[in-house]
């Protein structure tokens, strides 16, 4: 796997979790007046991604403006108002709800941004990493046995978890010998354990403007991307 900046890499992820669509998608499902009414609630982001998304695919000091001015963004929308709303905005009601195929009449409010956080002393990170790799709390093999098949390029290398409520990610990577491990997660989470470092994205986002962050190896995520900024 290529050593990749991740201040490149994290804009990437950052351009998916801001909006799940890939290009394309977006452009193939989402009509000229669908766009204009996105515009409104994610215009910054979802307006370069639309008209300037040749910034992403040729490269060079586009991408680095672009990254630059995504990760403004991060910083300006570090505290988030609370509580969110309980039902979409009429604007996006269709799309939220599959143009109706599926109506909604319950939500759930789970703070993660700025919520009470997580302590992974030594003793919980050394329980993660002398128990089985399940994914968590979902009880599949399909973590190990993937972890286990790419283990050269994580043996001796920086990884980079995004989205993390328990250690068992951090824990497996370390298990199968990670330099050392960086988590990104809304939450925040105080550990002591020395090969683990934890950031908040608005963190993250400051060092990489301020070209302090270093290039990590490889990228983890499970169940995390997905659910970012959809629930």
């Amino acid at each position: 796997m290529l050593q990749l900046q991740v201040n490149l890499l994290i804009c990437i992820c950052y351009v998916w979790f801001t909006f799940s669509y890939d290009l394309q998608t977006l452009k193939d499902d989402i009509s000229t007046v669908d766009i204009k009414k996105l515009l409104k609630y994610r215009g910054p982001i979802l307006k370069r991604m639309w008209f300037n998304d040749s910034h992403i695919v040729h490269g060079g000091n586009h991408e680095k403006s672009l990254c630059h001015s995504l990760f403004e963004d991060v910083l300006k929308t570090k505290n988030v108002s609370w509580p969110p709303p309980t039902t979409p905005p009429r604007e996006l009601l269709d799309m939220y709800t599959m143009r109706k195929a599926q109506l909604v009449d319950w939500y759930f409010a789970q703070k993660y941004n700025g919520g009470v956080g997580y302590v992974w002393d030594k003793n919980i990170v050394k329980h993660h990493i002398l128990s089985p790799n399940i994914c968590g709390g979902y009880y599949v093999d399909t973590c190990a046995l993937t972890m286990v098949k790419y283990q050269h390029y994580i043996d001796g290398k920086v990884c980079l978890v995004i989205g993390s409520e328990s250690p068992w990610a951090e824990a497996a990577l370390l298990n199968l010998k990670a330099k050392h491990v960086i988590t990104i997660e809304y939450m925040e989470i105080k550990t002591d354990y020395p090969k683990l470092t934890t950031y908040h994205p608005s963190a993250v986002a400051e060092l990489n403007i301020k070209n302090l962050w270093e290039p990590v190896d490889l990228i983890f995520s499970y169940s995390s991307l997905e659910h970012d900024g959809l629930g």
